[in-house]
């Protein structure tokens, strides 16, 4: 008989056991109940006392079962497991969607013990698949010396709940916002088209919100461009600004200062394998979940354009600040962004003898197209200038208005 369990990593090493043809209930009835107590089963399984009641009914071993099947257990894994391993080394990529990173991961598994945020959440595994996953992570862990954490988690979530320590490896990559959104547009479009029956969920929820039934039926260029507008006008469906949403609060400035903060490692996407290539010597491999090209940026409208436009104004804003550190290289430290603003309009420029003190801010009322030199003249009817001041921490509006043939007022 096994002793059982009183720190959260020998739970970890008795889920290890979990293997195909061994289930959970084979490998508790192997473990030795006697006298334990409500404490060490919530010492054992979530590595502290509950906020909550204690878990008093049953026997020790229904109760350290039901413990384990939880939410609270499933919500506090990915931190209680790296704290149960202290000495592994850790590293944690940052996963925007659409920007390479599930081919990373697939590249790594075989290097390291590789925990998935979004395998590990409960809208993917509840229950004995979420146990399942945990198990084969614990055999993992044994094997490798460095834990690597990847998925759609933010970087606002990982600071906050304090995982990462000093020496330890924080990336993710970085791609071009207008490319970021066509190719969610075209993930979308290529679920769709691969599931006509609409058993996943996701394709569940944007058939509904488009207006379709299942069988979807084939996806065309035809198609997809006809469904844009939809997928904009559903509002939920498109994400808006991926990048700052990711790595920041939504917006260019607090994504840069997190960014800053954390010492990330910034990858550009298009390069995510040589990157892997000189830093492991990895051999190339085809590109994991990638999308079909049903549509892209050229294909589309003008005021489409100006509509999607307006998904990625605060990354078209990061980008602007992102893109020529990265130009020319593999690779950026986020560090090198120490003292850059972010301005928070299609334009931006610095002001006079006072620049280092007043940033002004140009915003227009309506989204434009275009990135730089490819934006439209300024031949809007309103623009919306900030003064900013730092010092003070005050914001002067000023707004401008062109009237008749000319006019200023």
């Amino acid at each position: 008989m096994r002793r059982a369990p009183g720190t959260q990593r020998e739970t970890f090493a008795l889920l290890a056991l979990v293997e195909p043809g061994r289930s959970l209930g084979g490998v508790l009835d192997d473990v030795d109940w006697a006298g334990v107590t409500p404490q060490q089963i919530c010492y054992a399984v979530l590595g502290s006392l509950p906020p909550g009641a204690l878990p008093i009914e049953g026997s020790a071993r229904e109760r350290f079962e039901a413990l384990l099947l939880s939410p609270a257990f499933q919500e506090g894994f990915i931190a209680g497991f790296l704290a149960a391993y202290p000495e592994k080394n850790r590293r944690f990529f940052v996963h925007v969607p659409r920007s390479g990173g599930t081919s990373l991961g697939e590249g790594l598994q075989d290097e390291v013990c590789l925990l998935s945020y979004n395998a590990l959440s409960d809208d993917w595994a509840r229950g004995e698949v979420f146990l399942e996953t945990v198990a084969r992570l614990c055999r993992s862990v044994e094997r490798h010396d460095t834990i690597h954490v990847s998925g759609h988690f933010t970087l606002r979530w990982l600071l906050d709940r304090k995982l990462t320590r000093f020496g330890d490896q924080i990336w993710t990559s970085f791609r071009d916002p207008r490319q970021l959104i066509v190719s969610y547009v075209n993930y979308v479009l290529t679920t769709l088209d691969g599931d006509p029956d609409l058993v996943r969920p996701d394709a569940r929820v944007w058939a509904g919100r488009l207006g379709l039934t299942a069988p979807v039926g084939p996806m065309t260029r035809a198609r997809g461009l006809a469904l844009l507008p939809r997928m904009i006008e559903a509002g939920d469906i498109l994400p808006h600004d991926l990048l700052c949403h990711f790595l920041g609060d939504g917006t260019a400035g607090s994504a840069i200062d997190l960014m800053v903060r954390s010492g990330i490692e910034v990858i550009a996407s298009s390069r995510l394998d040589e990157w892997r290539a000189a830093r492991w010597a990895l051999p190339l491999r085809e590109w994991a979940n990638v999308s079909r090209g049903f549509v892209s940026w050229e294909d589309l409208s003008p005021r489409l354009k100006r509509r999607l436009s307006g998904f990625i104004r605060q990354d078209r804003a990061l980008y602007r600040v992102v893109a020529p550190k990265l130009m020319g290289r593999v690779s950026i430290l986020a560090s090198c962004l120490l003292g850059d603003v972010p301005l928070g309009g299609e334009r931006s420029r610095r002001v006079g003898r006072v620049r280092r003190s007043i940033v002004r801010e140009p915003y227009f009322s309506r989204p434009v197209e275009g990135v730089g030199p490819m934006d439209p003249p300024l031949d809007f009817r309103t623009i919306e200038t900030t003064l900013r001041l730092p010092f003070f921490d005050t914001r002067v509006w000023i707004r401008y208005a062109r009237r008749g043939n000319g006019r200023r007022g």
